[in-house]
């Protein structure tokens, strides 16, 4: 109401809309994040029946310092925490162009000619609800920074982002031209790139494909080429020896065309031992009840609901992407977000080993709680009794096979 007034009496057309943004979310994409693109669609969509080419938008100074700190903690490369830039191609349609007339300008200077110029404006109140990260960063991060470290925080911090974009844009020309001479003619080796380009060739072809990788995500894919990852949506990339990135489908994995790091287990004939990733899962099924063994110390003994779980288990290690439901939690969770509550160090997660259903659920993760999606529950027919134990060097799995067997027995006795 209060913009609708304000473009009547300076008699500019005002254009409203609404979207159910709940309802538009994708997989995996959070509620600001839909409600972004929503309304970047919304934008360009009006821009295109009106027959504009620009739109301006009235981002300014402080919220590039804020972008930068709030990218910064997410763990962002040069190319994130360049920031905005004063003239982008709208996300929704790139032939309409976004224009940032206040970049330059700090929050300050804008308050400052809004009231000199007599042009009146709101606060939205959703800014200083403190379960946005962005708000903390603003209310409590900001401040901190101005009174206790630096009195121009913001200003150093928006150099430093044209400092960081300037280089990522050179660093994106390199990559694009190594990829272009790689397509024409006989380009340096991808493995003798300095790393930083290999980076940089990997999360432009992940652009190209529309991947999001993450630093993970394409370290796995450059320190493991010929091996597959997944990634968010289920879909899978993998980088050859030559520097492609490629998304192969289940059917070219099952024509034995791409090495993927994951074993498939056959639960059948009643139990087993499978050596996997350092260590070996040992399983077995039983009829009815079972009660774990009281004398046993091995605090990887786990029971599970075998149909559930299915007839085929797949091992692998955790990827980007992967989410996963604990037993008691309320819904998925990034299995980034639980190793990281469960203080699990960044160095030892890719090295996690988790289990799949034949389904294509996570009901295992090392060292998590077990999945909800296969607990036992009253209707439980049978049961999927499992071991996850590390083998040293010195071990063999047979041995490691007998003890379970030998406590089984005595479970069931």
């Amino acid at each position: 109401a209060f913009v609708a007034a304000a473009a009547a009496a300076s008699e500019l057309e005002f254009v409203a809309g609404t979207a159910d943004v709940t309802a538009s979310q994708g997989p995996g994409e959070s509620w600001e994040s839909a409600a972004r693109r929503l309304r970047h669609g919304f934008l360009a969509q009006v821009a295109r029946e009106r027959g504009c080419t620009w739109v301006a938008l009235g981002h300014h100074g402080a919220d590039q310092a804020e972008l930068f700190l709030l990218r910064l903690l997410r763990g962002a490369g040069a190319a994130g925490l360049g920031g905005m830039r004063e003239s982008d191609p709208s996300p929704s349609d790139p032939s309409v162009q976004l224009v940032r007339p206040l970049l330059g300008c700090h929050s300050e200077e804008v308050t400052m000619l809004a009231e000199a110029w007599g042009v009146a404006f709101r606060v939205d109140a959703t800014n200083a609800d403190p379960a946005f990260l962005r708000n903390r960063i603003r209310h409590e991060l900001m401040p901190l920074l101005r009174a206790r470290f630096q009195p121009a925080s913001e200003r150093i911090l928006v150099r430093e982002q044209t400092l960081l974009r300037d280089q990522a844009e050179f660093l994106e020309t390199v990559a694009e031209d190594w990829l272009q001479s790689s397509a024409s003619g006989a380009p340096p080796v991808f493995a003798d790139l300095p790393v930083a380009v290999q980076r940089e060739v990997i999360r432009v072809q992940a652009g190209r494909l529309s991947l999001s990788l993450g630093f993970e995500g394409v370290e796995a894919l450059r320190g493991h080429p010929g091996v597959a990852i997944q990634v968010t949506g289920g879909r899978r990339a993998v980088l050859d020896a030559a520097g492609r990135l490629r998304t192969p489908t289940r059917e070219a994995f099952e024509k034995g065309e791409f090495q993927e790091d994951s074993q498939d287990v056959l639960i059948q004939g009643g139990e087993g031992t499978v050596p996997f990733g350092g260590g070996a899962v040992m399983w077995r099924i039983v009829r009815g009840a079972v009660r774990m063994p009281t004398g046993s110390t091995d605090v990887g003994a786990e029971c599970f609901d075998a149909d559930r779980v299915g007839g085929r288990v797949r091992l692998r290690h955790w990827r980007p992407g992967d989410r996963f439901q604990p037993i008691g939690l309320g819904g998925l969770a990034k299995l980034q977000d639980l190793f990281t509550n469960a203080r699990v160090p960044v160095a030892e997660r890719r090295g996690r080993v988790l289990a799949e259903s034949e389904s294509g659920e996570v009901f295992w993760v090392e060292g998590l709680r077990i999945g909800e999606c296969a607990k036992v529950t009253a209707s439980t027919a049978n049961r999927l009794v499992w071991r996850w134990e590390r083998i040293p060097p010195s071990h063999d799995t047979p041995t490691v096979a007998s003890r379970f067997q030998r406590e089984g027995n005595q479970g069931n006795s």
